[in-house]
């Protein structure tokens, strides 16, 4: 479901826009700029997971966030 929103979000852009499809590349969605608050989301669900599957990270989980 979420490759068809790129693709159809893709097309949208295009022909609003008028321009011609240009590829971001394999990597785009790994390395897109995100906002603080998506990033300490992000932050958060990691940790969580990696909690799920047993690891310490209280050396990992900044005592004054910045």
């Amino acid at each position: 479901m979420a490759a068809q929103h790129r693709i159809l979000t893709a097309i949208w852009h295009m022909l609003t826009h008028d321009v011609a499809y240009h590829d971001l590349g394999p990597d785009y969605f790994d390395h897109k700029p995100r906002s603080l608050q998506h990033q300490a989301q992000r932050a958060r669900r990691l940790i969580a997971e990696l909690i799920e599957q047993g690891y310490d990270v209280s050396q990992l989980i900044p005592e004054h966030p910045a």
